[in-house]
């Protein structure tokens, strides 16, 4: 598996700023898609994130492109905005930060209808790097089943939750 570290050198907000959590909080990924047809690049996702949303940078931990090229955004503790809810807890920069944030580190694959088999192979690649990172087994989420107003990770979910709980 190869990751390709662009913590620190994607753009970021000029005031806002992530928080950070300990590890021992992250029980699991949340998978996301970007739901726009095509690729869809970290960069891409950090300049929407801030033009768009506000947020201090891109809102994933990793990005995962469709020829299964993995890019790390951000260390595993950056308390990144990527599926609010649950109430919450106020982050190292004075966010209220919702408990899906706190506990699941996000994961978004570009695409709109469905993985590529790199995709999956990375998916299962980086999900493994993560457990491996913390020494422990984490559990698999798509987004939608955070936040029920949305259909993220969309129309691919069942083929990559497979995967990822059968390997």
């Amino acid at each position: 598996m190869n990751i390709v570290d662009l913590r620190g050198k994607l753009p970021v907000h000029p005031t806002a700023r992530y928080g950070h959590r300990p590890l021992s909080e992250i029980i699991g990924l949340c998978w996301h898609y970007s739901g726009v047809e095509g690729d869809c690049t970290a960069l891409d996702v950090a300049q929407y994130h801030i033009s768009t949303n506000g947020w201090p940078g891109c809102g994933y931990t990793a990005v995962i492109g469709r020829d299964g090229a993995i890019v790390l955004a951000w260390g595993l503790d950056a308390l990144t905005w990527h599926a609010n809810g649950g109430g919450g807890q106020i982050d190292d920069e004075g966010h209220l930060v919702g408990e899906n944030n706190w506990r699941w580190i996000g994961v978004m694959l570009a695409g709109l209808s469905g993985f590529t088999e790199a995709q999956l192979a990375a998916a299962l690649a980086f999900s493994d790097w993560c457990e491996d990172e913390l020494n422990r087994p984490l559990l698999q989420v798509g987004h939608r089943h955070l936040r029920t107003n949305t259909v993220c990770p969309g129309p691919g979910w069942d083929v990559l939750y497979s995967a990822l709980v059968w390997r």
